[in-house]
């Protein structure tokens, strides 16, 4: 009902010959002014109306005034995560036996496309750079101490979230194949391994690099 009366809003704003006003609204739509002005609210922060002030010829306030942008906007529901949602499910529903090497290879693809040219040579800053623009928020990173030459990464936070709790393999899968195709972009002598540990604690998980001649002693 609510989005409803907003359209309805949006509508004679949009038909108005001129800048209107709260009460010329409320008027023509037989609506409480309060309620048009909650939906002028919402309309202008969707950036679907623009709100400006006309000035009378007396000493009054000048009354807010409302025209349509420009931009068409849209009133429906969102949700961001539903698209990845479906791709994912997807990608799962074909899975046989736990195999997930086909979201693994999406990622694995996306992961070194996104990487290639990007002018570095440094695998711990690539990989670094990646879990940061990709909202995994990177700790910073850990040499071990044992003489292995492993570093981790904690993350502190996980871009699929939203999925993870109802789709954790796939999902851990993707991101996995993700990481295996930025070291393939930069890692161009296969000297380093990068894996992704999920849950390392209940609520975080972590990446290591390991130069591939120590790997044995992971």
């Amino acid at each position: 009902m609510e989005g409803r009366t907003r359209l309805r809003v949006l509508a004679a704003v949009r038909s108005a010959a001129g800048p209107m006003r709260v009460d010329e609204l409320a008027e023509q739509l037989a609506l409480h002014p309060n309620t048009v002005r909650f939906h002028l609210e919402t309309l202008q922060s969707d950036g679907t109306v623009e709100r400006s002030e006309q000035h009378h010829g007396g000493r009054g306030r000048p009354s807010a005034v409302y025209t349509a942008t420009a931009q068409p906007g849209s009133l429906g529901h969102r949700d961001p995560v539903l698209l990845s949602r479906i791709l994912v499910e997807g990608a799962e529903s074909r899975a046989a036996d736990g195999d997930h090497s086909e979201v693994w290879e999406a990622g694995r693809r996306w992961g070194e496309k996104r990487c290639l040219g990007a002018g570095s040579s440094d695998i711990h800053e690539a990989i670094a750079r990646h879990l940061d623009q990709t909202g995994f928020a990177p700790g910073a990173a850990r040499p071990d101490d044992d003489g292995s030459g492993r570093t981790r990464i904690s993350l502190l936070n996980c871009a699929f979230a939203d999925l993870a709790d109802t789709q954790q393999a796939s999902v851990c899968a993707l991101h996995a194949g993700m990481l295996e195709g930025v070291r393939q972009a930069v890692d161009t002598h296969a000297a380093w391994d990068v894996e992704l540990r999920p849950f390392v604690t209940p609520s975080v998980c972590e990446v290591t690099i390991c130069c591939r001649r120590a790997a044995s002693d992971r």
